[in-house]
């Protein structure tokens, strides 16, 4: 094969040049639950997966989903403000410890294990 090389590119045909984007209703971004955990203060979309890590007020910033210069407006305004940053950051694990929290998803998986795992009655020949 000396010579001849195949590219996708060339096999797929033309594409637009464009970045993927995250499909919409994708849960809770992970992204954001590391912040959380981390204790970051958090700019996110307000979008719902977001909103259940990224609390306006408490431990985020939200801007409005689409919209990237109100994005750039909130992350300017983090950026220039470190008692707001120091404010949000310290709202972050108060945030995701109780719904996300080492113990609690320790108590839903055991839960969920246990659940499939319950005993299954034992069939006597006067059930029949």
């Amino acid at each position: 094969m000396a010579g001849r090389r195949h590219r996708c590119a060339d096999r797929l045909g033309p594409r637009p040049h464009r970045r993927s984007r995250l499909p919409r209703g994708e849960g809770v971004p992970k992204s954001l639950l590391e912040a959380a955990a981390c204790g970051r203060a958090i700019v996110a979309t307000d979008v719902p997966g977001s909103r259940e890590v990224a609390v306006e007020g408490r431990n985020a910033l939200l801007a409005p989903p689409r919209d990237p210069a109100a994005l750039a407006a909130t992350l300017s305004r983090l950026a220039q403000d470190p008692a707001l940053r120091r404010r949000l950051s310290l709202g972050s694990r108060a945030v995701v410890d109780p719904e996300f929290g080492e113990a609690e998803v320790g108590r839903r998986m055991r839960d969920l294990y246990l659940g499939l795992v319950a005993p299954i009655p034992a069939f006597s020949p006067g059930d029949a």
